[in-house]
């Protein structure tokens, strides 16, 4: 098969011309196939171009690369010795993840470093799999800063260096495969997702075409969702043969024993228990299936045609499913789970479809805390990442939740790797991973609690189903309940850092899916200003997400600005905040100031979902913040607040008025000051005013004004707006202008104009 991807090698092409640079992609994506589609574009350009597969080049030190090389010199020297009249030559190193020995990798790192410091006739471009290049920080930093004349569809966010990603099939260039390898098409549109999106690998094409040819009829493939199943039916068809798998076992045992991906020929007949013609005929099928190629110079080596293969062939014929067996492969030689990474993803993957009890007995032996370093390495990153990866239903991952439900330690330690995995990973499957993390919220840990909150909200950010959402829900109550509950005998902040951070906006994000409870839990935020130096991150978080309320319970919100602008903080304590990595303090007055500009910046949409219960909460608010800035400061020591209160007559009942002095400060101009609420409410009413229709909302608004108005600085600011408005206001506001409070008291005085206009 052959796909033509000509912009592709054109924009690779410039990438190489143009500087050092790493060349990335997943497995099987193709990056050897397009580099020596590169070299014939480069020879016909006529740059000169060197192809160094480190995969067929031993250990990478001088003596061995000299040997296969055919080389009589260094090759450092040996390159600076080559001229060229023009430009630069391009030296391409192939598949440095074939470097999985320590020493082996360190000799060819010392070898790329030492070939961009010296040889500035050449460009030196490597290729890497992705995931290696993500933890192989050492290379990419011989490569400097992404360079921002590179196409940005080519660029990888997680890799910074100057790289070039090589992206996976289009649908339509699956679709052209298809056609060359006479597969019909409807098995890529009846599969699932996850098929779809195996085919995108070209590798992953290569084996679909050989089970094809290998099968009397089209095999089912709609029930693929994993590399490992295609790789089992490639598997069974081309290998399962007794030679055949005799001299590959051979093989994997040698390249294994000498941590290399490829072997001398004639080693693999030591010990063998087949005749010569057996041997050979075995081997001449292997190779002409494409399953082994002879490599070096010489062709004396051994390699599998990929190193996918080599991967899937350990998992398969080394590696057993019984868990000591398996403890005593990895913990045999400490560089295997390095060496042997990808051999092992596969064998737990291969467990998960066709032994899933198996899988489960092999993660609880290797996961408990006293086992060797390097086997614990292995149980945290990889069986989980293939549980986080794989899992499609719930009852998969019943064995985990039995052991938590039966308070078994080693389950906290289970749970908290996989959902670091989840993180990791991003996976994209909702529903089976929420109906998880709603059956092991019951067992909440502080190990695993705040990265369940985390991916809880990332799920609920993206979901537009309503179960998934009510779900979600009630995690979040459980999670703050859960706070509640263990603040009462726990000291420790963490569960207050918890408790504002993720569960009190998860359980607002999500407060319309239980009104009731949700209420509940929340009210305890605001009580807790009652106590000595409480959390203010809990009041921090709840005042940011009170939009996500007013439209199920606009009480509470109303609730929410009386409470927060009702406490007075006046502590300067310093409180930290930021990380680690960058630190950083605060004041606790200042922290409390935020929550209630936080509630500034989201009154005007409060006021427009609900105009009645967002003024009067307005007012509420204002009065308390107007009286304990400018009122208490200023009172005698005789004097007591009711002293300062006049009451008359408005819309037949009785209203209040309070001297507030607000003719001095009231013209004061600040976008952060609470007097921008009042701003926000009347410019609502002139709104009202100007609307041609009669809107029965007017007069709602001035008995809320009758009902809620203390201070003198509201009466003022609706004579006002009545004044501009006198048409609208006249018959309305004629009792306030009349009034005596109204009349004796300089702080509501405007122009007698405007005052004759009402009247």
């Amino acid at each position: 098969m052959k796909i033509k991807r000509d912009k592709l090698l054109n924009d690779l092409q410039d990438f190489a011309l143009r500087g050092n640079g790493v060349i990335i992609g997943s497995p099987g994506v193709g990056k050897t196939y397009l580099l020596r589609e590169l070299r014939r574009n480069l020879e016909t350009a006529e740059v000169p171009e060197l192809f160094l597969p480190i995969d067929q080049l031993g250990d990478g030190t001088d003596e061995t690369l000299k040997q296969e090389l055919l080389l009589e010199e260094n090759l450092i020297e040996f390159l600076k010795s080559i001229s060229f009249s023009h430009g630069k030559g391009i030296i391409l190193f192939d598949a440095f993840d074939a470097a999985r020995n320590e020493s082996t990798r360190k000799n060819f790192l010392k070898l790329i470093q030492c070939a961009i410091q010296e040889l500035d006739k050449w460009n030196i471009i490597v290729t890497v799999r992705t995931y290696d290049a993500t933890k192989s920080q050492e290379l990419l930093d011989m490569f400097g800063n992404p360079d921002e004349e590179d196409i940005f569809e080519y660029q990888s966010n997680d890799i910074l260096c100057r790289h070039f990603t090589i992206p996976p099939f289009s649908e339509d260039e699956i679709l052209q495969v298809l056609g060359q390898i006479k597969c019909p098409q409807r098995i890529y549109f009846k599969g699932s997702q996850d098929f779809k999106k195996i085919l995108a690998t070209p590798f992953n094409l290569w084996l679909l075409e050989k089970i094809i040819k290998t099968s009397k009829e089209l095999p089912d493939f709609s029930q693929i969702h994993s590399e490992v199943q295609l790789f089992q039916m490639f598997w069974q068809r081309r290998i399962k043969d007794a030679r055949k798998e005799l001299i590959l076992n051979r093989i994997a045992q040698q390249m294994v024993e000498e941590r290399s991906l490829s072997v001398k020929q004639g080693d693999i007949y030591e010990n063998l228990e087949l005749d010569k013609p057996q041997r050979k005929n075995a081997l001449d099928h292997l190779l002409s299936e494409e399953i082994l190629a002879k490599i070096s110079s010489t062709g004396q080596r051994i390699a599998f045609s990929h190193n996918i293969l080599f991967d899937y062939a350990i998992s398969v014929l080394l590696i057993e499913d019984e868990p000591q067996k398996f403890k005593e492969f990895i913990t045999e030689d400490p560089s295997r789970p390095l060496f042997l990474r990808p051999s092992l993803t596969y064998f737990f993957t291969r467990l998960w479809y066709y032994n899933l009890e198996s899988f489960w007995h092999a993660f609880w032996h290797i996961l408990p805390s006293n086992q060797s370093v390097h086997l614990r390495l292995v149980a945290r990153l990889i069986p989980t990442s293939i549980i986080a990866n794989e899992a499609r239903e719930i009852k998969q991952l019943k064995p985990l939740i039995q052991k938590l439900q039966n308070r078994e330690p080693i389950a906290d330690e289970a749970i908290t790797r996989l959902l670091q995995a989840l993180r990791t990973l991003q996976i994209k499957r909702e529903k089976p991973w929420i109906g998880f993390f709603d059956k092991t919220s019951k067992y909440l840990n502080t190990s695993f609690a705040w990265d369940m909150a985390n991916l809880t909200t990332d799920i609920l950010e993206k979901t537009t189903e309503p179960n998934i959402k009510d779900t979600c829900g009630r995690i979040g109550r459980r999670l703050l309940e859960w706070v509640w509950q263990e603040r009462e005998t726990n000291e420790s902040d963490w569960y207050n850092r918890f408790g504002g951070h993720w569960a009190v906006p998860l359980v607002a994000k999500t407060y319309h899916t239980n009104i009731q409870e949700s209420r509940a839990l929340l009210e305890k935020v605001l009580q807790l200003t009652q106590e000595e130096n409480f959390p203010i991150g809990f009041l921090t978080w709840l005042t940011d997400n009170v939009d996500k309320i007013w439209d199920h319970d606009p009480e509470f919100v109303a609730l929410i600005y009386r409470s927060v602008f009702g406490h007075y903080e006046t502590s300067n304590e310093e409180v930290s905040m930021g990380s680690y990595v960058l630190p950083m303090t605060s004041f606790r007055s200042q922290d409390y100031r935020m929550c209630q500009y936080r509630l500034i910046k989201h009154f005007p949409n409060f006021l427009r979902a609900e105009p009645l219960i967002a003024t009067a909460a307005g007012i509420q608010s204002l009065n308390v913040f107007i009286l304990i800035d400018n009122v208490i400061p200023f009172l005698t020591e005789k004097a007591s607040l009711e002293d300062l209160v006049e009451v008359f007559n408005f819309r037949n009942k009785d209203a209040y008025f309070m001297e507030d002095g607000s003719y001095i400060w009231s013209a004061r101009k600040s976008s952060d000051e609470p007097l921008e609420m009042a701003e926000s409410i009347f410019l609502f009413i002139k709104e009202l005013a100007t609307s041609e229709e009669s809107n029965p909302c007017l007069e709602s608004l001035l008995d809320v004004f009758r009902d809620n108005v203390v201070v003198a600085f509201f009466w003022k600011k609706l004579l006002l707006i009545g004044s501009e408005f006198p048409k609208v206001f006249a018959s309305r506001l004629f009792e306030l202008c009349i009034a005596k409070p109204i009349l004796v008291f300089s702080q509501v005085l405007i122009d007698g104009y405007s005052r004759l206009s009402l009247i």
